[in-house]
């Protein structure tokens, strides 16, 4: 079975990863070397908060794949022969993430929010929430998490480069452009994140408003990255927001392993209303005095030697569509594909910076669509 996919971010090679485990599928994915994924630019937190359950269609899935990530990245790096290099908290952490809030009355406000009855855990069967306040201005979260988003992205490409999937770049915008022609596919996975929009509006996709039915929200934003040797995340702490009561910045989140500190909270709107293909215009100027200012607070914060600090900062455009929006739909194949994929095909989008978190998990849900929309024998 030879299976297509497009895109090359934690999505695309998450599945790749799963599908390449069965010996009777040939894999290759496609990427356009003009789409950089925001997968690339992302702190990857791993957080929900200490809930258990949610209205959230996709929760269930993220707290499954936060279960499953230990041992799925200790079997990658296993199979890379990295198991020792680098340790495992370099790249991954698991622990309480703490909220630091102005005031008492604004952290009681979220505990209200956070806080799930134990009548109704107790009803559905599920594991005690783990929550805590753990000062007048600050709440615990239990099993929260951080992954080295670059670290994660390159050990899929060594795992998928081993088991023989083919990793190339084309034009995928163009689907006349010949990335199709080389080979017919059985099916093809569409999973090319805040691309995918444009992608389906220039294939002639039917039926993409009904994948993505919320309103676009874009964004152009990344992570700041901030090296402090002297730095080092409290021993049971994965993740730290900071909740300000007022001025230039919102909540702040802070992640990361000892001497790197991670923000992906740099973020401007680049449009917020419509259904287009195309994302609006950003002022990357608001950008630059963001960084400034997540800056400024994490000197204050955690009392980082600014002089001896040194800052990067990786961007990209997000896209989301809202917490109900679909992770895997299976839509009608535009007629000039329907030669080269004898199936329909299938789109994976993560919900808004909820990629990291479906990822040990996303190649069981495409594997199910696929069998789905196989034709009946």
């Amino acid at each position: 079975m030879k299976i297509l996919i497009v895109g090359r971010g934690i999505l695309g090679l998450s599945i790749a990863e799963y599908l390449s485990r069965d010996r009777y599928c040939e894999v290759m994915v496609v990427s356009s070397a003009s789409h950089l994924p925001a997968s690339a630019a992302a702190a990857a937190n791993l957080a929900t908060k200490a809930q258990v359950f949610a209205r959230d269609p996709h929760f269930d899935l993220k707290i499954r794949g936060k279960l499953r990530y230990s041992g799925w990245l200790e079997d990658l790096r296993r199979e890379c022969n990295q198991s020792d290099q680098p340790d495992l908290p370099a790249c991954y952490r698991s622990g309480f993430g703490r909220d630091f809030f102005s005031d008492e009355a604004a952290c009681s406000v979220q505990l209200k929010r956070v806080q799930q009855l134990a009548s109704e855990i107790e009803t559905r069967g599920l594991p005690e929430q783990k929550l805590r306040r753990s000062s007048p201005t600050s709440i615990d979260y239990g099993d929260e998490g951080w992954v080295d988003a670059r670290y994660l992205l390159s050990l899929l490409e060594k795992v998928c480069a081993l088991r023989g999937v083919a990793i190339s770049e084309f034009d995928v915008v163009n689907p006349d452009g010949g990335f199709f022609g080389a080979s017919a596919f059985d099916h093809l996975i569409l999973a090319a994140g805040s691309h995918t929009p444009r992608i389906l509006a220039a294939w002639g996709a039917q039926g993409s408003e009904d994948v993505f039915r919320k309103t676009r929200r874009w964004s152009h934003g990344g992570t700041l990255e901030i090296l402090s040797p002297d730095w080092s995340m409290p021993e049971e702490l994965s993740l730290i927001e900071i909740v300000p009561a007022s001025g230039p910045v919102g909540k702040v989140t802070f992640s990361g392993a000892s001497g790197r500190l991670l923000c992906s909270s740099v973020s401007v709107k680049c449009q917020d209303s419509g259904f287009s293909s195309e994302p609006g215009q950003a002022d990357l100027s608001v950008i630059e005095e963001q960084k400034q200012k997540i800056l400024n607070l994490a000197v204050e914060f955690f009392g980082l030697n600014s002089e001896a600090a040194s800052v990067r900062f990786r961007s990209g455009l997000r896209l989301g569509f809202g917490h109900s929006e679909l992770i895997c739909e299976s839509i009608s194949i535009p007629a000039r594909l329907t030669e080269k994929v004898s199936h329909s095909l299938i789109v994976a989008a993560g919900a808004h910076k909820s990629g990291f978190l479906f990822a040990p998990c996303i190649g069981e849900l495409v594997l199910q669509k696929m069998q789905a929309s196989q034709p009946a024998t």
